[in-house]
């Protein structure tokens, strides 16, 4: 990995997007209306630093259309020294001089990096020049950037749109498309176990109801019966569920190849099983009990 995922936590904020990708796991889109209460997120990054946190996620939807709200978190995370990330879908590129304001403001805010998505599933509806616009600007003001980037089932047009994105960065994240909300469309493919990637997504964070869990999948809906689920921010003892113990073992599980507990050594019978994704095996595993078991370590709680 190249960061230390445990000092990392992410705030699904806000399910209000400005287009609706074919691709959105949370089927976000202009009629979704749910977000966190602002106290949830003071709440959330007061604690997070408190714990020990170094970065703080901000995502949605499409934070940008409350910028004013948005600007709010960045400041926050900063006044607890830590750094702010924030992902968007970059439509506001579109007016350059609006896009380096914009960004200008954040930078003062404290913004520390910002992730643009690019790919064949957001430029369906944002034309490619608006998030590359983003990029643009971020090298002109020194903000850290890099593009997050969707494979989807077309080698060439995924080709096509590296190369573009090539030419104005090199920093891209390849992401994946996870088996829910709109995703459910046929736009996966399936793979054997021993072919997928492991886990991206391993970094404890809260959904918009205040949930958190020790990923930052979109799948969970599902998670909520099993270790994957830590607690709610305003039901329960946040610092016990930031610090979980239960995360580090499937920090393990997942990326440490040298551990008793690592998931192609657990599952070794599974390997050649096609899954539709990580995620789509992880829901498997984590009703496996010969896995809680040793995930748990017998805790009683599961």
């Amino acid at each position: 990995m190249d960061f230390d995922v445990t000092k990392h936590f992410g705030i699904c904020y806000t399910l209000k997007c400005n287009v609706e990708c074919p691709h959105c796991a949370d089927a976000c889109g202009p009629h979704r209306s749910e977000r966190m209460d602002f106290n949830d997120i003071e709440f959330i990054i007061e604690n997070a630093a408190v714990a020990g946190f170094k970065s703080i996620e901000l995502y949605g939807g499409e934070p940008f259309l409350d910028f004013n709200r948005l600007s709010q978190m960045v400041r926050l995370c900063a006044s607890w020294s830590i750094r702010p990330l924030i992902y968007t879908n970059g439509f506001w590129g579109k007016n350059g001089n609006s896009a380096k304001e914009k960004l200008g403001i954040l930078k003062k805010c404290g913004l520390d990096a910002i992730g643009v998505s690019i790919d064949s599933h957001h430029q369906k509806n944002i034309p490619i020049d608006y998030p590359l616009n983003v990029l643009q600007i971020t090298k002109e003001l020194s903000i850290n950037s890099f593009c997050v980037f969707c494979p989807s089932i077309s080698t060439q047009d995924d080709k096509a749109l590296l190369d573009r994105i090539g030419q104005v960065t090199e920093h891209i994240t390849i992401s994946q498309v996870f088996y829910e909300g709109r995703a459910k469309t046929g736009i996966i493919d399936s793979k054997p176990l021993r072919q997928l990637e492991p886990c991206q997504t391993l970094i404890r964070s809260s959904t918009v109801e205040g949930d958190i869990f020790a990923c930052g999948s979109p799948l969970n809906s599902v998670k909520k019966k099993n270790i994957l689920y830590l607690g709610n921010c305003r039901r329960d003892n946040i610092r016990e569920a930031l610090t979980n113990s239960n995360y580090y073992r499937l920090v393990s599980f997942f990326h440490d190849v040298d551990s008793d507990i690592y998931y192609k050594k657990i599952s070794a019978t599974k390997l050649d099983k096609e899954y539709r994704g990580i995620c789509d095996f992880c829901l498997e595993a984590m009703i496996d009990q010969e896995v809680i078991d040793k995930l748990t370590l017998h805790n009683p709680q599961y």
